[in-house]
């Protein structure tokens, strides 16, 4: 929840930012935010690029997979099955 929070208040700050450059929010953040709700729960996350920058600049968990393109989402899925099954 932490993280989620920190998201949104990233994302907020940046949006009412008086810097001209801020981008101006989209229709599809809501739903990254409600996203950001299983960062506890999961290994890998994955988000779109803007999405992707606020977790990176919050603190996620220990071990979390944050995985900016869909095109390598495979291979760190496979990654990780493969650190599981070494472990143990």
């Amino acid at each position: 929840i932490d993280l989620l929070v920190g998201g949104i208040v990233a994302a907020m700050s940046e949006m009412l930012s008086v810097n001209p450059t801020a981008r101006k929010p989209l229709r599809s953040d809501a739903g990254d935010y409600f996203h950001m709700f299983y960062i506890p729960y999961v290994d890998i996350w994955r988000g779109d690029r803007y999405a992707t920058q606020l977790v990176n600049r919050i603190d996620p968990k220990q071990g979390l997979k944050v995985v900016p393109l869909l095109v390598d989402l495979p291979t760190a899925i496979e990654r990780r099955l493969r650190e599981r099954s070494e472990d143990g």
